[in-house]
Order: structure tokens, then C-alpha cells, then sequence
């Protein structure tokens, strides 16, 4: 395969579902680095690459007041929600469902928590581990990256591998 640019694409220009503009960025700045005599030969091998260069798995940031805003639907029954509300100040309720996502699996850790626990940190403790959780890990299929950078016009087929 041989990577035609280096480039950046946003999330915006994809329309696949469960892809990221990281992604295809993370997997296109990895190729555009190696040597000619080291890009894989095949679909297969490119698909091996990407997959052990850790570019089909990415963390995507969201808003950490948007989550924790978020949040506070999902966890009425906690006693610290009435803390975490502090934080979230004028915040809206983010429609993104990686908001959502990242949300759900905050509530999630935060209940294996002992309440206490994160009830005797400081508000200064808490702001940072929340901020911490505001995060949702996206993969994809090694198969499927490498069809998207191709649809994309990122790598293309050479005669002879």
C-alpha cells in the first residue's frame, strides 16, 4: 500500500458508523512514517499492521461538564450527586450519545466506588477523577479501517503488492 498524503481528516468528513476522525488520522500519520520497503504488501498485512499499531482502537474526549451533566439523570439514587451538581454549574444536557456513553460507564465506576470514598475526597479530587472518566474507547475492525482509508483515497493497491 502506499499512502498518498499525509493528512488529518475530521470526524465531521466521516459518515461510518463507529469510526472517528482519530481513527483514520492515527492510521494515515502511521503509514505516511514508514519507509517504502516496510508498508505491508496486502489488504491482510495492513490490516494485521493498524490493528498491532493500536490504530483500530482510540479514546474520544467529550465534554467533561456535558457528562457529568449527563450524569446526573442516570444517578439520583447516589448521595453524591447533590456534589457533583456543584460542578456541573449552567451546563446543558449534551445530545451526543458518546456523552451518553461516556456517562453511563462514569455512573458505572462511580458505584463500584465505595461512596465514601469519593464523598471524602476534595472537590478539587473529585473534578480531577471525573474529568479523568470523560472519555469513550471506540474500535473498529481492521478490515474495516482499511476499507475506509482506501474509500477515502488514503492508501491504494500497487501492482504487486
Amino acid at each position: 500500500f502506499e499512502p498518498r498524503c499525509k493528512i488529518l481528516i475530521s470526524s465531521a468528513m466521516l459518515h461510518e458508523p463507529g469510526f472517528s476522525g482519530e481513527h483514520i488520522s492515527k492510521a494515515a500519520a502511521l503509514l505516511w512514517r514508514l519507509r517504502p520497503q516496510d508498508r505491508p504488501a496486502s489488504e491482510d498485512a495492513l490490516a494485521r499492521h493498524l490493528q498491532r499499531r493500536g490504530c483500530c482502537n482510540v479514546a474520544q474526549l467529550v465534554s467533561p461538564g456535558a457528562m457529568v451533566s449527563s450524569m446526573l439523570y442516570q444517578m439520583q439514587d447516589l448521595a453524591c450527586v447533590q456534589n457533583i451538581a456543584l460542578f456541573v454549574g449552567r451546563f446543558e444536557q449534551d445530545l451526543d450519545p458518546l456523552v451518553e456513553v461516556a456517562a453511563h460507564h462514569c455512573v458505572r465506576r462511580l458505584r463500584q466506588l465505595p461512596e465514601t470514598k469519593f464523598m471524602a475526597w476534595s472537590p478539587h479530587q473529585q473534578c480531577q477523577w471525573l474529568c479523568s472518566q470523560a472519555f469513550v474507547r471506540m474500535s473498529v475492525e481492521p478490515r474495516e479501517l482499511v476499507k475506509a482509508l482506501q474509500q477515502h483515497g488514503l492508501v491504494e493497491m500497487r501492482k504487486g503488492g
